[in-house]
């Protein structure tokens, strides 16, 4: 049985608030500690959870600011979210 578009927007609003708690907590964090790189990587990934390209493109590019020799983890990152970010590189 298909479930009605009414159920598919309640099973989907715990997602939707937990990616809203991880924006507003990682973005408290980035505040307090400006220099790291797992910050910036982690609230690069909360925004593409949400849907946020640019945002996140812009948290990726922000650590790696922190940490260029990252071997290639946030430079994957960014191909990946490539086709969906509309902020200028």
């Amino acid at each position: 049985m298909l479930a009605s578009p009414g159920e598919r927007r309640e099973r989907s609003r715990p997602r939707r608030r937990w990616v809203d708690d991880a924006l507003a907590i990682l973005g408290l964090n980035a505040e307090q500690f400006p220099r790291s790189f797992a910050v910036f990587d982690r609230l690069g990934d909360a925004h593409a959870a949400a849907g946020h390209a640019a945002e996140a493109e812009r948290c990726y590019r922000e650590a790696l600011t922190r940490f260029p020799g990252d071997g290639g983890y946030v430079r994957e990152k960014l191909e990946r979210l490539r086709p969906h970010a509309s902020a200028p590189r």
